[in-house]
């Protein structure tokens, strides 16, 4: 697989946070950020106001973070094609 990063991690990483950390200020759990960052499972609306009331660019993010998950399934949809081709 290739060398994608999420959106949402770089945000956190470019802050020092770790994911305990993120997790405690948005309200969410540990595990749930993540699946976010892997891009197991899509941001909610909750999340996002969240974004815009830390005064960050919730659409930017989301959209990035929309791409990065859209772009891994692909990855992943190309290696079990390739694998059933083997």
């Amino acid at each position: 697989m290739g060398k994608l990063k999420s959106p949402l991690k770089e945000l956190r990483q470019g802050r020092g946070m770790s994911q305990a950390q993120m997790a405690l200020l948005f309200g969410y759990s540990k595990t749930y950020i993540s699946e976010l960052e892997l891009g197991n499972i899509k941001l909610t609306e909750r999340f996002i106001l969240v974004l815009d009331e830390l005064g960050l660019d919730s659409k930017k993010l989301a959209r990035e973070q929309r791409a990065f998950r859209d772009e891994k399934r692909e990855e992943l949809k190309q290696m079990f094609i390739g694998n059933q081709q083997s």
